[in-house]
This record gives C-alpha cells, structure tokens and sequence, in this order.
C-alpha cells in the first residue's frame, strides 16, 4: 500500500485544484454563451403585461464582460496550478547543463579550474567584495 506523505497530500490537492478550475471555467465558457445568444433574442420592443415578467429576465442576466473576465483569472489560475503541478512532480526546477560539463572534465581539468575560482574567490573577498566572492563563477 501506498505511504500517505506530504508530497502525496499536496499532489492530491493540486489534482483537485486543477478539476475545480477547469469545471469552473467549463461553467463559465457555458453561461457566456448563453448571454451572448439570449441577447441577441432579446426583444426591447415587446410590451409585457406581466410586468414580473421583466423582472425575472434581469435576475437571469449576467454581464458578459465580467463573465469574460472571471473565466480569464479561472484560466491563468488553471496555468500556475498546471505549472505548479509540473514543477513539484520534478522534484526541483533547474537546468543542470554547466553542471553536467563540469562533471564531464578530466580530474586535472577539474583540480585546474578550482584552483581558479578558488584564487578569484580569496581576491574578491580581500577587496572586500564579499557577496560577490561567494557568488561568482
């Protein structure tokens, strides 16, 4: 059986997040759709003599430009919980091809070019340029 940790409990919440939102803005893309088509039946002309009637109508209506707006914040919420999603399932989000090349060298090369940073590094922090010391490369 599978161990419950906090990486599962917080995967599994991302998957629920991403269903949620993309129900969402289903709901949304449907409701626009139905304003669009609604108003463009509706008839200003008509006189009612059920004045209720009137009434109702603008309690169905919702403001298009607003329901645009709301399902493009669903969308871009939808694209960071993807990209969260992606990102925690890597387990770390860096590019490792310096790395690799350094990794690649002969053990002479690699004694070599320590050596080198080792002296630009002792420099720098003589001149007290410390946080630069640290960092270069």
């Amino acid at each position: 059986m599978e161990e419950i940790n906090g990486e599962n409990v917080r995967a599994l919440h991302t998957a629920q997040a991403i269903e949620e939102t993309a129900a969402s803005i289903a709901k949304l893309g449907v409701r626009i759709e139905k304003q669009q088509s609604g108003l463009q039946t509706f008839d200003g002309d008509t006189v009612n003599k059920d004045w209720a009637q009137n009434y109702r109508r603008w309690d169905k209506w919702d403001d298009v430009e607003e329901l645009q707006n709301i399902k493009a914040d669903e969308e871009s919420k939808l694209q960071s919980l993807m990209r969260k999603n992606v990102e925690s399932s890597l387990g770390h989000y860096h590019d490792h091809t310096e790395e690799r090349a350094f990794y690649e060298l002969s053990e002479n090369d690699k004694f070599l070019r320590c050596e080198q940073y080792r002296k630009i590094g002792n420099y720098l922090f003589s001149e007290g340029q410390y946080e630069t010391a640290v960092s270069h490369q």
